[in-house]
């Protein structure tokens, strides 16, 4: 899952200190409703969720707390964009990897970062922010099943 709609005033000025979100570019007002409806329809809806990583920056670890309630910081998933090209190609190997070595069950494994890491190691571009992107394992492959933008997720009809 891509993070939800940031602030695009905010900049990224201290990617070395994640516990900074003064440094950051966060979610917005928006944003945060945005991933706590999406949050609710999950939870409305029943998906099965296991365990959920999320990249150090703020923005993700607030996404994925309103979005699945917990999470742990997974420090591979950081945004690679802003890295040397080696070092973005690795971490998005590394996404790669985390995701095939993942066990197949009846629970949903979430991985929340951003767009960058999904390019260099899955080829896929997910738009827009608080997009789900959803991919299956098929024995050594990963095959990607589409995405769930932040809009196409159902309403309570309560």
């Amino acid at each position: 899952m891509r993070h939800g709609q940031t602030d695009s005033t905010q900049r990224d000025t201290d990617r070395y200190d994640f516990n900074d979100c003064q440094t950051q570019r966060n979610l917005s007002a928006e944003g945060r409703e945005q991933v706590k409806r999406i949050g609710q329809a999950i939870k409305r809806l029943e998906i099965p969720v296991g365990n959920v990583s999320s990249s150090p920056y703020c923005r993700c670890r607030d996404t994925a707390k309103f979005v699945f309630g917990r999470f742990k910081i997974e420090p591979d998933l950081q945004f690679s964009i802003s890295k040397a090209e080696k070092e973005s190609k690795q971490l998005g190997e590394r996404l790669h990897s985390m995701m095939m070595n993942t066990e197949v069950g009846p629970k949903n494994v979430v991985f929340v970062g951003h767009t960058a890491n999904l390019r260099d190691g899955l080829g896929i571009w997910p738009k827009p922010e608080g997009v789900m992107v959803i991919f299956q394992k098929q024995g050594n492959k990963l095959v990607h099943k589409g995405m769930i933008k932040p809009d196409e997720w159902p309403e309570s009809t309560d």
